[in-house]
């Protein structure tokens, strides 16, 4: 939600109360801006691919503990990046880049970023990259809720080393909490609030875990659902001249759909873990996450009054986005004695879409040619542009490192490898705009070339905007 572009504010209803049982309690967070506690804590992290206490790490870390994001109101990558210094992010709905669509971002760390190519960035779940590499307009980044998290791992500077292409700047690592072999926990979370000037947001979820056999087996499942509540509204307009410039002024009208912008976000994951003896265990897991956007946070100052928390716009359409992702793994750590062998096995697979209005765009566009009147377009015209980024990517690590990190030589070497594909296809339709033109201009214009009627509305058609990368890395 663009709570960085409007007066927002977000008032906790404490409806249900939020309880939860010790899980794994090894991340107690702190940024070093933070107070410090009470008492004396510590804090384990494992930003150099092994377990360590924080003040031991050589890297500047940050880490947050599922307890602490809880007490602090944090819900998704936005409220993380405000108390994360050095992490900047940013929703891009409203650039030229973001097309109107919300789930647009940028992320950086320490300002080491680029909107081409290969992401500066590394986004983490668990051991396994899912950052998208920027092909087009609709490359976008998926970011997992903060549910059911054991903690957040914010790593500054260059971390190309342990982590590869793609944290040239950094990396953010979201740690799942692993199944217990030997008791059972729970965590149940209820909030809800309400917007002003908007509607009602709310979220429900819990998470059980329990040994299936006594130190061999256990499982642990969770599941959550969220609403944003929206505060755009979508308004039907009418033009008034305005001497002052020569397009006519839109005034606001009647409201066609209230809080059109609202977010709804379902996840769930299943882990099992399997100490097949005292050296060696096996964890798959499957991660499942559904992010639906109804509408863009864009709003149009003319028929808005930001003071009295009054946002609309009018856009002849609406600008969804769906998206959909699982991430498959399998983990394997072996305790060889003198070093520790881990195997990460992961398959991620994404079909994110969505739909931008173009109205208003394709008009300024003829415009420009001197074929249309102005750019605000009449009732009843209708163009949009639809967006992918389809994501089939497979990874496997191995890994060798030595156990005693108090020896005076430590070392880490391994091996990885990466088939990534992503497709980021795009068309652009207006079924109105070809007539639209014929009937300004005489039949002397059209919208396709040579003059004839667009099929379908069909302006633009790129099926295929796919790029392929295989790495294989060792060190």
């Amino acid at each position: 939600m663009r709570s960085n572009a409007i007066k927002f504010s977000l008032l906790p209803l404490a409806i249900l109360s939020q309880f939860m049982l010790p899980v794994l309690a090894i991340a107690e967070p702190a940024a070093p801006e933070s107070a410090p506690s009470a008492g004396l804590e510590e804090i384990v992290v494992t930003a150099t691919r092994r377990s360590e206490r924080l003040q031991d790490v050589p890297v500047s870390v940050i880490a947050f503990s599922q307890e602490k994001m809880d007490e602090q109101g944090l819900r998704n990558i936005d409220d993380l990046s405000r108390l994360s210094p050095g992490l900047a992010f940013q929703r891009n709905g409203m650039s030229s880049s973001g097309n109107y669509n919300d789930e647009s971002s940028d992320i950086n760390i320490r300002g080491v970023d680029s909107t081409a190519g290969t992401s500066t960035t590394g986004i983490y779940i668990d051991d396994t990259p899912i950052q998208t590499r920027h092909i087009g307009f609709g490359s976008i980044n998926a970011f997992p809720q903060l549910f059911d998290i054991d903690r957040v791992e914010v790593l500054r500077g260059p971390q190309g080393t342990l982590f590869g292409a793609g944290a040239e700047g950094g990396a953010v690592r979201f740690i799942s909490p692993e199944p217990d072999l030997n008791k059972a926990t729970g965590y149940f979370r209820g909030d809800a609030a309400v917007t002003d000037g908007g509607s009602p947001s709310h979220e429900g979820g819990f998470a059980v875990g329990a040994p299936i056999i006594d130190g061999v087996l256990a499982f642990r499942f969770s599941a959550s659902i969220r609403r944003d509540g929206g505060w755009v509204d979508r308004s039907a307009y009418t033009l008034t001249p305005n001497s002052s410039v020569p397009l006519p002024t839109p005034v606001s009208g009647v409201t066609t759909e209230p809080n059109s912008n609202s977010w709804n976000t379902v996840t769930a994951r299943l882990a099992v873990k399997w100490q097949v003896n005292d050296a060696l265990e096996i964890t798959p897991s499957v991660y499942f996450q559904h992010l639906q956007i109804s509408d863009t946070a864009a709003y149009w100052v003319s028929l808005s009054n930001a003071s009295s928390n009054i946002y609309r716009n009018g856009n002849a359409g609406t600008n969804p986005s769906n998206d959909p992702f699982s991430l498959s793994a399998i983990k394997v750590q072996w305790d060889l004695g003198f070093a520790s062998l881990f195997s990460n096995t992961a398959y991620y697979n994404r079909n994110q879409s969505g739909t931008s209005d173009y109205t208003q765009y394709l008009r300024a566009t003829w415009n420009s040619f001197g074929e249309l009147p102005n750019t605000f377009p009449p009732p009843g015209a209708r163009g949009w542009a639809n967006f992918e980024d389809d994501q089939r990517n497979f990874y496997q690590e191995i890994r060798l490192a030595s156990k005693d990190t108090e020896a005076r030589i430590v070392w880490n070497g391994g091996l990885f490898y990466s088939h990534l594909s992503e497709n980021v296809p795009e068309s652009i339709y207006d079924p109105t705009l070809n007539q639209e033109v014929i009937n300004y201009t005489g039949g002397a214009y059209s919208v396709c070339f040579p003059a004839q009627p667009c099929p379908g509305g069909l302006i633009y058609n790129g099926p295929i905007d796919n790029v392929v990368d295989k790495q294989i890395a060792g060190g």
